[in-house]
């Protein structure tokens, strides 16, 4: 390998690497509101059960901040709370998160 070869890969990492931390620091910069818990869902299916849940969170994130807010994949701190009350029973979810916005 020539000393240009070299020098022109690292050059090319150095920036791969710069353009990395920029994409990193955008959601650091992001502005987040007080932790919201939503209610309580209930449902047969925990997948849709915990979809419900996550649905009533930006719900009451809508309500409380607006819609600017209120996309879950942005939230920060994000837990989903399920429990079933028997086997074959109703599966119980509640989701809470720190609810952000993307700038």
């Amino acid at each position: 390998m020539s000393l240009r070869n070299f020098v022109c890969g690292a050059a090319g990492a150095a920036v791969l690497v710069g353009v990395m931390a920029v994409v990193d620091a955008a959601p650091a910069s992001a502005r987040c509101r007080d932790h919201v818990s939503g209610r309580e869902e209930s449902g047969k299916i925990r997948f849709f059960t915990e979809g419900k849940a996550r649905r009533n969170w930006s719900e009451r994130v809508r309500r409380r901040y607006s819609a600017e807010y209120d996309n879950w994949n942005l939230a920060r701190r994000k837990t989903m709370v399920c429990r079933k009350g028997a086997p074959g029973r109703t599966w119980y979810c509640r989701a809470a998160a720190t609810p952000c916005n993307r700038t």
